[in-house]
């Protein structure tokens, strides 16, 4: 199968061994690219197939975002919901330092797959995963009417956080109204 890996020769096209590890098999419709992937691509690091925002179909014919994380579930950060925090040595990203997503095909686990809903192009969904932590950026900022919001970084995550903002309940703001009594934020 085909995935795109840096190689001595710089990012190409390879091919690579079919996935068999145990996990649902999804034939990838769409696959990001982002900042850590270009920093990584930049400084040479090698080894693995990129892409940590990417969604596929089953076999099923059902389609998944995928949340990248690997996590072991029985730790006790993982049992207190902070599964980003795992400490099991098999904990890490797809698509950073161990394989990911910009291949034909991958084989993940049950608990990453995100179904899509009804609406959402399979093609489209590799912006969840950055759309997710945009959205979680926004909601921690916990923002009041009348804030104004600086996004540092037009990447998608950047672009999607100024989404966010505009439609979030806090963030509402027109753009006709007085900036007068509001209070400068910075989020991101």
């Amino acid at each position: 199968m085909r995935a795109v890996r840096n190689t001595d020769q710089g990012i190409l096209v390879t091919e690579a061994d079919e996935p068999e590890a145990p996990g649902v098999r999804l034939t990838v419709a769409s696959a990001g690219i982002c900042g850590t992937d270009v920093n990584f691509a930049t400084g040479g690091v090698q080894g693995y197939t990129y892409g940590h925002e990417f969604a596929g179909t089953a076999a099923d014919g059902r389609c998944y975002a995928v949340e990248p994380t690997v996590y072991c579930g029985g730790c006790d950060q993982c049992r207190a919901g902070h599964v980003q925090r795992c400490v099991a040595p098999e904990h890490g990203t797809l698509g950073i330092f161990r394989d990911g997503g910009m291949c034909d095909a991958v084989t993940v686990s049950e608990s990453m797959l995100v179904p899509l809903p009804d609406g959402l192009d399979v093609r489209d969904a590799c912006l969840v995963e950055p759309a997710s932590v945009a959205w979680h950026g926004v909601r921690s900022a916990a923002l009041t009417p009348g804030e104004r919001v600086a996004v540092v970084g037009g990447g998608s995550i950047g672009l999607l956080a100024a989404a966010a903002t505009r439609q979030s309940a806090h963030g509402r703001r027109k753009d006709t109204e007085s900036d007068g009594g509001c209070r400068d934020r910075m989020v991101g």
